[in-house]
């Protein structure tokens, strides 16, 4: 990715953008299910993501009072413990969702926008690739976007994941990481493009 890429900013999504009108480690895979450690029964996730200075993904595991660190080469989980459990009952992802892509220099000019599937909410973006996640929770479908040097979402591909799944990040590893609360797990593939 070159600096103009850099500096285009942001790519945000949700439903206040919307009035602007078996073997995942081979690409292209269905995505392995990943249990999470209290996760049975389902747990409430809409947080999760790649810090590249622990070299792990952070999962605020709601309900469970704690927060995990996750080994993506290992899938392994370190539970941090000593928070507090939020209690049930939340509302739900927005029923549609843009992805668009800001020119910060330029007070935040629209470059392009992308229609996400139904119910898109937090999305991911892989510097490495430049690629632009976009999990639909109500459609139960995940969107690969590219992003390119001159700030063009464009869709790759698309393909089913489990209803509910709203929120993803990227690894610096091509990995893909879906929470799909319902089921008390992760979903993990391998960006297939």
């Amino acid at each position: 990715m070159n600096s103009r890429t850099a500096r285009l900013a942001a790519i945000v999504a949700g439903a206040f953008l919307s009035s602007f009108a078996g073997a995942a480690e081979k690409p292209g895979s269905a995505p392995i299910p990943v249990p999470i450690p209290g996760g049975e029964g389902g747990l409430r996730l809409d947080d999760l993501y790649f810090d590249r200075a622990l070299g792990k993904l952070v999962l605020p595991a709601a309900r469970t009072g704690q927060l995990d660190l996750i080994d993506p080469n290992k899938r392994e989980f370190t539970a941090i413990e000593g928070f507090a459990a939020p209690p049930k009952g939340s509302t739900g992802p927005a029923s549609g969702g843009r992805a668009a892509v800001l020119e910060l220099d330029h007070d935040g000019r629209i470059l392009s926008s992308l229609q996400g599937p139904n119910g898109l909410d937090i999305i991911a973006f892989s510097r490495e690739l430049s690629h632009v996640y976009l999990p639909g929770g109500k459609a139960g479908r995940l969107m690969i976007a590219a992003l390119s040097d001159d700030g063009t979402l464009a869709e790759l591909s698309s393909m089913k994941t489990s209803p509910g799944v709203r929120a993803v990040a990227a690894d610096d590893r091509g990995g893909i990481w879906l929470c799909d609360g319902a089921q008390g797990r992760l979903l993990y593939l391998k960006d297939p493009n």
